[in-house]
C-alpha cells in the first residue's frame, strides 16, 4: 500500500519496501526488504516535509526488530527570501539492524550515524543545481565522507526529465558507503553484516547516476561506483520500469551487483548478482494482478573436483496490488 511518491511532501507505503532511501544515499540507498523472498517481510516508510523541517522514516519487518531508518532534516534559512541561503537543508540520520547476523550464535547490533548538508545554487520549474556534503560513522567499526553534485532537468520540452549525480566518496577501514542496498539482506544471511564492515578497507572513490523520464511513462536509471584503485568493490545498479508499457500492462526490471573489478565484469553472474523483472496487468480498476521474477546465484562446491560454479536460484513471487492515484 503506498500513498504518493518519495520526494512528495507526503509519502507512506506499508508492504514490501524495493526502494528505501535516506538523504542523499550514504548509508540506505534502494534498501530492499524482500531481496531474499524466503524471509520476505512487511515493513513501512513514512516521510513528511512541512517546508521548514521534516523526517524520513523506514522500518524493515514488523514480525520482530531488524532494520530502524529515521533522518530529520531542517531548513533554517527557508524564510529568509535569500536565493540559495534559503535552499540550505541540515540533515541528521540514524540507522540501525537489530539483527545484523542471523547464522551467528552471537547476538550483535549494527549501528551509525550520518550527517548531510546541501543548497541550490539553482531551483526553479527548468533545472535543479545541488551541491551536498555527507559524513556517516558506524559505532564501534569506521567512518566515511563524501562531496557531490546533482543536475535536474524536470521538464525539458514538456516531454524529457534528465538528471545526473556525481559524487566524491573518501573511505576509511570498516566503512561500506550505501551498505543498505538492494542486496543487503542477501549478504547478511551469507555473510553477515558486521563481517561486512569487519572486512571493508579504506579507499577514495566516484559514484554516478543517472536517470531519465520520458512522457512520465519510461524510466531509467543506473548508477556505478568504483575505488580508484584496483579493490574488488564496483556496485552497478539499473532499473527500466514502463508503467503503462501497453495499458493494461506494467513492466519493470532491476540489476544489481557488487564487488566489480570493472565493467567488464558486470554480466559474469555469481553470488553477487541480483536480477528482477516484474509484470502486471489490470484485471478490475485500480486493481493489478502481478508476477515478479527473480534470480540470484549460490555458490556450488564439487565435491570431486573442488571446482567452484554458481547455480542460479531463481523466485516466482505473485501479488495483487491495488493502485490509485489521488
Amino acid at each position: 500500500i503506498r500513498y504518493g511518491q518519495k520526494g512528495d511532501s507526503v509519502y507512506a507505503r506499508i508492504g514490501t519496501l524495493d526502494n528505501g532511501t535516506l538523504g542523499n544515499g550514504f548509508m540506505m540507498f534502494h534498501y530492499n526488504n524482500a531481496a531474499n523472498y524466503d524471509q520476505r517481510k512487511i515493513g513501512a516508510q513514512f516521510d513528511l516535509d512541512l517546508g521548514d523541517y521534516g523526517f524520513e522514516t523506514l522500518y524493515s519487518n514488523f514480525g520482530r526488530p531488524e532494520i530502524l531508518g529515521l533522518r530529520g532534516y531542517y531548513r533554517p534559512l527557508a524564510d529568509s527570501g535569500i536565493p540559495i541561503a534559503e535552499t540550505v537543508e541540515v540533515g541528521l540520520a540514524y540507522v540501525t539492524d537489530f539483527d545484523p547476523n542471523p547464522s551467528d550464535s552471537v547476538d550483535a547490533t549494527l549501528a551509525g550515524i550520518n550527517l548531510d548538508i546541501g543548497f541550490y545554487p539553482v531551483k526553479n520549474d527548468i533545472f535543479r543545481w545541488k551541491f551536498y556534503f555527507d559524513y556517516g560513522k558506524y559505532f564501534d567499526y569506521g567512518s566515511g565522507a563524501a562531496f557531490g553534485s546533482s543536475f535536474i532537468l524536470p521538464n525539458l520540452i514538456g516531454v524529457l526529465e534528465f538528471g545526473v549525480k556525481y559524487e566524491r566518496r573518501l573511505l576509511g577501514d570498516q566503512f561500506v558507503p550505501s551498505l543498505f542496498d538492494m542486496s543487503y539482506e542477501l549478504n547478511k544471511v551469507a555473510v553477515g553484516g558486521t563481517h561486512v564492515l569487519e572486512a571493508a578497507k579504506g579507499f577514495n572513490g566516484n559514484f554516478g547516476e543517472i536517470a531519465i523520464s520520458i512522457l512520465g511513462s519510461f524510466f531509467i536509471h543506473g548508477n556505478y561506483s568504483k575505488s580508484d584503485g584496483s579493490l574488488h568493490d564496483g556496485r552497478f545498479y539499473s532499473e527500466l520500469s514502463i508503467p503503462g508499457l501497453t495499458p493494461p500492462i506494467d513492466f519493470s526490471a532491476r540489476y544489481y551487483k557488487s564487488g566489480l573489478d570493472g565493467l567488464s565484469d558486470l554480466f559474469s553472474f555469481d553470488t553477487r548478482s541480483v536480477a528482477e523483472v516484474e509484470f502486471g496487468y489490470e484485471i478490475a480498476p485500480y486493481t493489478y494482478l502481478s508476477t515478479t521474477y527473480r534470480k540470484n546465484w549460490v555458490e556450488v562446491v564439487d565435491e570431486t573436483s573442488g571446482i567452484t560454479t554458481y547455480e542460479g536460484q531463481e523466485t516466482i513471487i505473485p501479488q495483487v496490488k491495488f493502485r490509485y492515484t489521488f
